[in-house]
Protein backbone atom coordinates (compact mmCIF):
# COMPACT_ATOMS: atom_id res chain seq x y z
CA UNK A 1 0.00 0.00 0.00
CA UNK A 2 2.93 2.39 1.28
CA UNK A 3 6.12 2.70 -0.82
CA UNK A 4 7.03 5.79 0.74
CA UNK A 5 6.23 8.14 3.44
CA UNK A 6 7.87 11.51 4.08
CA UNK A 7 7.32 12.94 7.37
CA UNK A 8 7.86 17.23 8.24
CA UNK A 9 9.75 16.47 11.59
CA UNK A 10 10.13 20.06 13.81
CA UNK A 11 11.00 18.20 17.22
CA UNK A 12 7.79 19.17 18.49
CA UNK A 13 5.57 16.61 20.81
CA UNK A 14 3.10 16.24 17.96
CA UNK A 15 5.85 15.66 15.29
CA UNK A 16 6.96 12.77 17.98
CA UNK A 17 3.41 11.23 17.73
CA UNK A 18 3.62 11.67 14.30
CA UNK A 19 7.15 10.05 13.90
CA UNK A 20 5.78 6.76 15.53
CA UNK A 21 2.85 6.37 13.81
CA UNK A 22 5.42 7.03 10.31
CA UNK A 23 7.61 4.64 11.51
CA UNK A 24 4.96 1.75 11.96
CA UNK A 25 3.42 2.44 8.67
CA UNK A 26 7.08 1.97 7.12
CA UNK A 27 6.98 -1.33 9.20
CA UNK A 28 4.15 -2.77 8.39
CA UNK A 29 4.40 -2.13 4.71
CA UNK A 30 8.45 -1.90 3.73
CA UNK A 31 8.04 1.27 2.91
CA UNK A 32 10.76 3.96 2.89
CA UNK A 33 10.74 6.75 5.34
CA UNK A 34 12.00 9.60 4.86
CA UNK A 35 12.07 13.26 7.04
CA UNK A 36 11.68 16.90 6.19
CA UNK A 37 12.82 19.62 8.49
CA UNK A 38 12.52 23.25 7.56
CA UNK A 39 14.12 25.45 10.30
CA UNK A 40 12.05 28.44 11.17
CA UNK A 41 14.19 31.50 12.56
CA UNK A 42 11.91 33.70 15.11
CA UNK A 43 13.38 37.18 14.84
CA UNK A 44 12.44 39.48 17.72
CA UNK A 45 10.47 42.37 17.14
CA UNK A 46 12.35 45.58 15.96
CA UNK A 47 10.19 48.67 18.14
CA UNK A 48 10.64 52.09 16.51
CA UNK A 49 9.43 54.74 19.43
CA UNK A 50 10.91 56.62 21.80
CA UNK A 51 12.53 53.21 23.96
CA UNK A 52 14.69 50.67 22.67
CA UNK A 53 15.17 47.73 23.79
CA UNK A 54 17.83 45.04 23.38
CA UNK A 55 17.58 43.30 19.89
CA UNK A 56 18.59 39.67 19.97
CA UNK A 57 21.59 38.23 17.18
CA UNK A 58 20.21 36.42 15.00
CA UNK A 59 21.33 32.75 14.80
CA UNK A 60 24.02 32.49 11.62
CA UNK A 61 23.45 30.09 9.00
CA UNK A 62 26.27 27.65 10.60
CA UNK A 63 24.19 27.48 13.61
CA UNK A 64 20.69 27.08 11.86
CA UNK A 65 22.76 24.32 9.94
CA UNK A 66 23.62 22.69 13.30
CA UNK A 67 20.78 22.56 15.12
CA UNK A 68 18.90 21.27 12.44
CA UNK A 69 21.26 18.61 12.41
CA UNK A 70 20.52 17.71 15.61
CA UNK A 71 17.06 17.76 15.23
CA UNK A 72 17.40 14.98 12.33
CA UNK A 73 19.58 13.01 14.36
CA UNK A 74 17.27 13.06 17.21
CA UNK A 75 14.38 11.96 15.04
CA UNK A 76 16.78 9.42 13.43
CA UNK A 77 17.91 8.08 16.69
CA UNK A 78 14.03 7.79 17.74
CA UNK A 79 13.25 5.95 14.34
CA UNK A 80 15.67 2.96 14.73
CA UNK A 81 14.19 2.68 18.26
CA UNK A 82 10.77 2.00 16.46
CA UNK A 83 12.29 -0.31 14.82
CA UNK A 84 12.63 1.48 11.59
CA UNK A 85 16.25 2.29 9.45
CA UNK A 86 16.44 6.46 7.86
Amino acid sequence: MFQTILLAYDGSEHAGNALKVAANLAKTYGADLHLAHVPQIDMPPIVVGPFVSALEVPPTQAQIAEAGEALVDQAKKRAMEEGVVI
